[in-house]
């Protein structure tokens, strides 16, 4: 008859424990370690059994005799979170795994990213990685010390929406969530203007010019995917005779201006008063940040213009009606 005795052992995750007779006994009476063979019928979950002197070598027998001489080993893989392990031959040798984190995390990769101006581009683990052998993607954490100065940085919702959320300092995003984002269907949809109307409302502005206002009400397009500030309308035939000013920054709008521009309603067509025109137009194209363009949209402009034949006019107060 063999006895066996078996005694749970203690490990730390990703550490290599020697089985000795303290822990694994087995003994028929007859003084022959060597001739008594541990057959593994249900190897280990979370680690494997291997030869001191071979490292790396998984085996699923040894003997009485090896574990005397101190020869076979139990190494844990780093990877799991289970606090136990085990591995069977007619009975169970169990251990117990100690999830202490040994191993701190590195930053792997840091490549950095060229973003063309106006434009956003998807933060992935091309980019940056954090690495760590003992701890999952899903627990390595990113916390933002300093937001960007000059653009954002936002987290894209989960549960298959693209509702984003903005990071500020402090905030922080997981390995795991820039793993998803690097593996999302890129859209290839272009923009769609739901919203073109002529424009014709001539307003009389601050410093004695004429203008009229480009806003949503007349002009708006969506995207799915992009906010209404990567909404981008380009233009790809200017205008006729006035021109396109930001009232906000004064400057003058050549190529490019955004769906939020409208919205803020700061983007203004100043009338050319030199030229004996009532309408303008433009082509323009809209675009999303991945590069999606749509085909060319005609926006119109139109309004009329009054003249006095005189610049001052003398009526007599109980007079009813004057000619002009």
């Amino acid at each position: 008859n063999i006895a066996v005795f078996v005694k749970p052992a203690r490990v730390s995750r990703g550490d290599r424990l020697v089985l000795n007779t303290d822990a694994l006994l087995a003994t028929d009476g007859t003084d022959r370690p060597e001739e008594l063979m541990y057959i593994v019928t249900a190897p280990p979950a979370h680690g494997h059994l291997e030869y001191v002197r071979h490292p790396g070598v998984p085996i699923s027998t040894f003997s009485q005799m090896d574990v005397v001489a101190n020869l076979v080993a139990y190494v844990h893989d780093n990877r799991a979170d289970q606090p136990t392990d085990s591995f069977h031959r007619n009975g169970t040798f169990s251990l117990e795994v100690e999830l202490t984190d040994r191993v701190l995390p590195s930053l792997s990769r840091n490549q950095g990213l060229t973003v063309p101006q106006g434009a956003s581009v998807i933060l992935g683990p091309g980019a940056l990685t954090l690495s760590d052998p003992d701890t999952p993607p899903g627990r390595l954490v990113f916390v933002v010390h300093e937001p960007p100065r000059y653009g954002r940085l936002t987290l894209a919702g989960g549960g298959g929406g693209f509702a984003a959320a903005l990071l500020a300092s402090g905030s922080n995003f997981t390995q795991r969530q820039l793993e998803e984002l690097a593996v999302r269907p890129l859209d290839n949809a272009a923009p769609e203007v739901v919203n073109l109307r002529p424009l014709w409302k001539a307003e009389l502005l601050a410093d004695r010019r004429y203008g009229i206002f480009l806003s949503s009400r007349e002009l708006r397009a969506r995207d799915g995917q992009s906010g209404d500030e990567e909404v981008r309308f380009c233009v790809v035939r200017p205008l006729y005779f006035g021109y396109l000013e930001n009232t906000t920054t004064g400057d003058f709008v050549e190529h490019c201006f955004s769906q939020t521009d409208l919205n803020r309603r700061t983007i203004v067509y100043v009338i050319n008063t030199a030229v004996e025109s009532l309408s303008d137009s433009l082509e323009f194209k809209v675009s999303d940040p991945l590069g999606n363009v749509g085909a060319p949209h005609t926006l119109e402009l139109r309004w009329s213009s009054m003249e006095l034949s005189q610049s001052r006019y003398s009526v007599c107060e109980d007079q009813g009606t004057v000619s002009l």
